[in-house]
């Protein structure tokens, strides 16, 4: 039974306004609980004294229990005499507690049981953002993202929630490990700064360890095991087998590969690369994009669309199959949009048409 209902069954007996049903329920639950019991005896012991003798009880708690003590210490009072020891006190103490239990417990219990209010940061295509958690925390949040942290962390853990990407440095706060959740992954930590990029609509999860250690554990996994990542390494996590196109001599293909050079091999689902600690973090591919650069190595033309279409808050459709396949190597940063695509194709031959928010892309 909880204390809500404890109290309404207490308040209604000692009015005489509790029903049969709520009396047999009273007693069932006191019968099977000594503690309760035993206050409740004594709380309604004095409420009957009080009436009986016309007062009232006062709505004070501490009145009531001075007023109890008084009681208690007057030798001429014959009811309490027998009582004017240790036992007294005691029992005074407890209905202490059982007023202010039967007073406040309700409201208590809302503090308690009223959960963390969740702030949410949405941050749309275009646009970037850093945020301070509450035990601080710093974020920086890429475009098309979203963050949910609550107003004070939990006495155990720090969790938040990422969808997209964002570029965290961790408070370091070891009885308190920060815990941040993806679709895909959880990510433990205690203080140290990385990267992941957990967008719905892309077929990889990546966690860029930068400084410190983190565990990283597939979420809805059999085999719960944590791959612990170390500084400068990366963790990619694809959602499905993905065919890779390489040249024949294995090398990742380029703009003039034709078919018969080809060959596909499958991508491992889950593999960690060692990163070059000589590349700065401004012009690392993982983590440029939190200094304004946009940097990409390698990427298909209909991969690096996906990044363009966040960068610059717009919808490129790419109508060739074969100009979609195209890599490009590079870095953007100050440029327009028809700046990016004119430098694009110094390296590569395609045609393109801005219409308002939509971009054409064609074959030469």
């Amino acid at each position: 039974m909880d204390n809500n209902r404890l109290s309404a069954l207490l308040a209604k007996k000692m009015a005489g306004e509790a029903t049969p049903e709520e009396e047999r329920e009273l007693q069932d639950y006191l019968q099977w609980n000594a503690n309760d019991r035993f206050w409740a005896e004594i709380l309604h012991t004095f409420w009957a004294a009080g009436a009986k003798s016309g007062g009232s009880l006062p709505t004070d708690a501490d009145t009531r229990f001075q007023e109890i003590l008084q009681k208690a210490s007057r030798p001429e009072r014959a009811v309490w005499t027998s009582f004017i020891s240790r036992r007294v006190i005691a029992a005074a103490a407890v209905l202490l507690l059982g007023l202010v239990a039967l007073r406040f417990w309700p409201a208590f219990l809302k503090t308690e049981q009223k959960e963390a209010h969740i702030n949410e940061i949405v941050i749309e295509r275009g646009a970037k953002s850093k945020v301070t958690l509450p035990d601080g925390t710093q974020v920086w949040l890429n475009s098309d993202s979203k963050l949910k942290y609550p107003d004070v962390f939990n006495d155990t853990l720090r969790e938040v929630t990422l969808e997209g990407e964002g570029y965290f440095i961790v408070a370091k706060n070891p009885d308190h490990p920060f815990v941040l959740h993806t679709s895909e992954i959880d990510i433990h930590v205690i203080g140290t700064v990385f990267n992941v990029k957990s967008y719905a609509d892309e077929d990889a999860v990546e966690t860029t360890l930068l400084q410190g250690s983190i565990a990283v554990e597939k979420r809805n996994a059999t085999d719960a095991a944590r791959i612990m990542l170390r500084p400068h390494e990366k963790l990619v996590i694809r959602k499905k087998n993905t065919v890779l196109q390489t040249s024949a001599s294995g090398a990742p293909e380029d703009n003039k590969s034709t078919p018969s050079e080809k060959s596909s091999e499958i991508a491992p689902l889950l593999s960690v690369t060692r990163l070059s600690q000589l590349v700065p973090d401004s012009t690392r591919t993982e983590t440029s994009w939190v200094y304004g650069r946009l940097v990409f190595e390698g990427d298909h033309f209909n991969e690096l669309a996906v990044k363009m279409e966040r960068w610059y808050n717009l919808k490129i459709t790419i109508r060739d199959e074969k100009v979609a396949q195209y890599r490009f190597t590079g870095m953007l940063e100050n440029e327009t949009l028809e700046e990016a695509l004119h430098a694009l194709q110094l390296t590569a031959s395609f045609r393109f048409r801005i219409d308002g928010n939509q971009v054409y892309i064609d074959k030469p």
